[in-house]
């Protein structure tokens, strides 16, 4: 039979057999965590009601530290990493990971929460995000020609920032090619815009090319 010590003491060491039983035994010099093969009996705990003050504090300690542990593990994905607030009219808060997972989505304001309204971001990415966002936002109205987009970060990663900052804007402007021309504004301290051309034909044609302006009177050739 094994055993493992689970308890010391100056005359006895309380140890745990292989079928799960506490047993109280002679204390030849052993160490909590100790496996050993042999062991003098002295006399038999049953399992259900012995736990000493000392075992149960250990064993007190021993759960907090899982039960922390097991909460970092799993809520770590749940934790922002940053938030990127996307604002036409509607607003919407965009909560993320370092791995640019969505995590959470909020709207800001009444047409934010609607334009939010029945969308599913699970498992989807910041960029995937945003395009649903901007279609929903033409679709409903909120989106057209002359607009202004404001996109701003906050996080406490400043190198992070600037990285997926750069990226974004680049994303965000392929996208909106050809769909409509808009402004893109980053609201921080190196804020900068970005003009979305959409081609178009109304301006091309040159509205001043049937001028009568070299058949004045006063032109060198005039009729008198």
């Amino acid at each position: 039979m094994n055993y493992i010590v689970m308890e010391t003491n100056l005359s006895y060491a309380v140890v745990l057999d292989e079928k799960g039983r506490f047993k109280k035994v002679a204390n030849l010099n052993y160490e909590v965590g100790q496996k050993i093969n042999d062991v003098y009996e002295m006399k038999e705990i049953k399992e259900e009601f012995y736990l000493s003050k000392k075992m149960f504090a250990t064993l007190a300690t021993l759960a907090a530290v899982f039960v922390f542990v097991f909460s970092l593990i799993f809520d770590m994905p749940m934790t922002p990493y940053a938030s990127i607030y996307f604002s036409i009219n509607p607003e919407v808060r965009i909560d993320v990971n370092k791995k640019n997972e969505v995590i959470n989505l909020k709207g800001m304001n009444d047409d934010g929460k609607d334009l939010i309204l029945n969308y599913n971001y699970k498992d989807k990415n910041l960029d995937k995000v945003s395009d649903d966002l901007i279609d929903k936002a033409i679709d409903m109205g909120y989106l057209y020609d002359g607009r202004t987009i404001s996109i701003s970060f906050e996080g406490k990663d400043s190198e992070w920032i600037a990285t997926t900052k750069n990226e974004y804007s680049k994303h965000i402007n392929n996208y909106l090619q050809d769909k409509v021309s808009v402004t893109i504004q980053f609201d921080d301290e190196d804020s900068y815009e970005i003009i979305i051309p959409v081609n178009n034909n109304q301006f091309e044609d040159n509205h001043y090319g049937d001028s009568d302006y070299d058949d004045s009177d006063y032109g060198p050739n005039n009729d008198g």
